[in-house]
């Protein structure tokens, strides 16, 4: 499983100057710095890319330090809003006394319209209109683009307007007959409502529910489907490593395409009963202000691998970073196995 990357990604590679780990943009690094050096991004500048004077105000007049941006773009010119009126406005600006001539102004205006910048051909028109035909319109409404409403329709919409504002609003499906198989849905559901005391039936619901698991499963692969669609980078690079150690054996499944109580694992060997998790450190860490331990990684390995070890799979953890340092090696992957 080969990772493909453009080629402009791969232009825009930056390399760390503390451990040389090749990240694929600034925001990347920006990110391996707060997480593997624990370092800000402006403190990395300053020490390692930042340029004599370059976060020193560019007015002649003012030594103040300008304000950072981020790793890409560095430090702003100016500090302030003077400064930076004072260095663009009057004589500091390159337009400065650099005026259009009448007779530049007018020639300008006539070429502009010898080739029609101001006004477009019939045939132009025509070219534009046959190439937006059916396509989907900004609204989402399918083949309108390009189409325009008669005025007898106009007309139409108008006075329907005018009547559904003089009797009060009026609900977009007054008059219209749904399939009986949607009324019939739509009464299920206002049935288990009222029933529920007007709550959402799954609200506060507990995992000892007999619902659970299926509106769990149900809900949970759907999202995945969209949201999980292919591996991330992180993800990849872990399968790679597998197909190394464990040729043919594992298949990706995180986009929800096997779910197990309710869980869904990045990588399953079903023959043998194993999943594997690819556990980054922000979503698994970070987000719950936890800091990067080995007891705080352990106990998430404990809880994450219960659903797994209940279904009789042994549950393989790999963390963010943990193999960057490493060849190809099966002592990277953490276990949780059945006792």
């Amino acid at each position: 499983m080969k990772r493909q990357i453009s080629d402009k990604k791969l232009n825009n590679k930056v390399t760390c100057q503390i451990c040389f780990y090749i990240c694929k943009n600034y925001i990347s690094l920006a990110k391996h710095l707060q997480h593997q050096h624990q370092i800000k991004s402006q403190e990395y500048y300053d020490k390692y890319l930042l340029k004599e004077n370059e976060n020193i105000c560019t007015n002649p007049n003012c030594t103040n330090i300008t304000r950072f941006i981020n790793l890409g773009k560095g430090y702003v010119k100016t500090c302030s809003r003077e400064c930076y009126g004072i260095m663009h406005i009057g004589k500091n600006n390159s337009f400065y006394g650099k005026h259009h001539t009448e007779e530049q102004l007018k020639r300008g205006v006539a070429t502009r319209m010898n080739n029609d910048s101001y006004n477009h051909t019939q045939e132009t028109k025509d070219k534009i209109r046959k190439k937006l035909e059916g396509r989907p319109h900004d609204w989402g409404v399918s083949g309108t683009t390009g189409m325009h409403f008669t005025e007898e329709t106009k007309l139409k919409q108008s006075i329907k307007a005018l009547e559904s504002y003089k009797n009060g609003r009026i609900h977009p499906n007054t008059g219209k007959k749904m399939p009986p198989e949607y009324g019939e849905r739509v009464s299920i559901g206002r049935k288990k409502f009222f029933k529920n005391g007007g709550k959402v039936w799954n609200k506060d619901i507990t995992e000892e529910d007999p619902r659970y698991l299926p509106w769990v499963t149900k809900t949970t692969k759907n999202r995945l489907a969209v949201v999980c669609k292919r591996p991330n980078h992180f993800e990849a690079d872990v399968g790679e490593y597998l197909e190394e150690l464990f040729p043919s054996r594992f298949e990706y499944v995180g986009n929800g395409s096997v779910l197990i109580n309710g869980r869904s694992p990045d990588y399953i060997d079903k023959e043998n009963k194993i999943v594997v998790l690819c556990h980054g450190l922000y979503w698994h860490l970070l987000r719950y202000d936890l800091k990067d331990t080995p007891e705080n990684k352990r106990s998430i390995e404990l809880k994450d691998s219960e659903p797994f070890l209940k279904a009789g799979y042994d549950a393989w953890f790999i963390w963010e970073l943990a193999h960057k340092d490493k060849k190809y090696d099966e002592k990277i992957f953490k276990y949780s196995e059945q006792s």
